[in-house]
């Protein structure tokens, strides 16, 4: 047996989100890369990625493995993948790996990228990625918030309900947060994220930068494990996992 681990690229609007969903026809990240490698092994093959996505969001480089006894060189397994791919979805590099390795559960750490863009109009070339805000927030305040965010912490104020796991803390290693011209983007890198939470994240730094709060009770929140502390959930497609590290 043999096991490819491929990083996988997609925009991620069309799609409801990366998992296989019971019982809905909508159509899936994993969906489409389990029907093409069917295609081109002739078996049914399960992909396990590094972890999963919300609908709408978007991935630079997804990590995912499988198994096959394929004997197909392995420089020919991403454009093979891809000829049976539709255009928003591309398998950017595969390699084979040993046979131990699993995709989800030796991940080191994980970095996102939220984007944002101050407008009064929607912007049609930068929309699909980023969302869109009205007025502009206070930088400074938000990258006031974002250090209280840094280090090892109970993160349940920061995640939504709709996942099985066995602890809420999390290490967030750097956050980020930029501005240039109307663009301002939130970079997050940690050991691992709940469900929703740089989402959550995000919309608690606004909650500062607009004012709502002050920087310093990003602290209390934390210490609270009460989602109802926390700020919004902003938009899934601003979200956008660029890569994952072994």
């Amino acid at each position: 047996m043999r096991r490819f681990l491929i990083k996988i690229q997609y925009l991620g609007k069309n799609y409801k989100g990366f998992q296989l969903q019971k019982n809905t026809l909508e159509a899936t990240i994993q969906g489409e890369i389990e029907k093409a490698l069917k295609q081109v092994f002739k078996e049914d093959i399960k992909i396990f990625a590094s972890g999963r996505l919300d609908g709408g969001a978007n991935a630079e480089a997804l990590t995912a493995h499988f198994d096959s006894d394929n004997k197909i060189a392995t420089y020919k397994v991403a454009g093979a993948i891809n000829h049976f791919l539709p255009s928003d979805i591309s398998i950017i590099d595969a390699k084979e790996v040993e046979t131990n390795f699993h995709a989800r559960y030796n991940v080191k750490q994980k970095t996102y990228r939220y984007n944002m863009y101050v407008s009064r109009y929607s912007l049609p070339l930068i929309d699909d990625r980023a969302m869109q805000i009205l007025n502009e927030p206070d930088i400074s305040l938000m990258q006031q918030a974002s250090k209280f965010f840094i280090g090892k912490h109970d993160f349940s104020s920061f995640m939504n309900k709709g996942s099985s796991i066995k602890t809420t803390v999390r290490e967030v290693k750097t956050l980020e947060i930029i501005k240039h011209n109307n663009m301002i983007t939130v970079s997050i890198c940690g050991s691992g994220f709940l469900y929703n939470m740089v989402r959550i994240i995000v919309g608690t730094l606004l909650d500062a930068g607009y004012k709502k709060i002050e920087p310093i009770q990003v602290k209390d929140i934390l210490v609270g494990k009460n989602r109802a502390l926390a700020g919004k959930m902003v938009e899934a497609k601003g979200l956008t996992l660029l890569s994952v590290e072994y």
